[in-house]
């Protein structure tokens, strides 16, 4: 089964504000170099399908379940899988995508 995400108005609305769409905060995630954040959050980094280079905070359902994220509003899934719930994303600074370049040749 394909990795699921959850959207709603609240998230959607917050990544379009910094120009990033639901399929590119995606791809990245499933694609990106990911890492541990904080608080039970973790940090993506990546370039897009069509090349730009953004960043993805995300929770997992079952972690944000656990401890009170209380702004954001999980959907239970019957198939009981994990999902995605991106908080926050946005384009890498110039610094930012230097930066991830060199780590990727390594």
């Amino acid at each position: 089964m394909p990795p699921s995400f959850i959207w709603n108005r609240k998230n959607v609305e917050h990544i379009a504000e910094h120009g990033v769409t639901p399929k590119e905060a995606e791809f990245v995630v499933l694609n990106g170099r990911t890492t541990y954040h904080q608080d039970n959050k973790w940090l993506a980094r990546g370039q897009t399908e069509t090349g730009r280079y953004i960043q993805v905070i995300y929770v997992m359902e079952s972690d944000a379940a656990e401890i009170d994220y209380s702004e954001v509003d999980l959907v239970q899934l019957d198939d009981g899988s994990d999902s995605f719930y991106v908080i926050h994303a946005r384009p890498l600074t110039s610094a930012e995508r230097s930066t991830l370049r060199r780590r990727k040749r390594k």
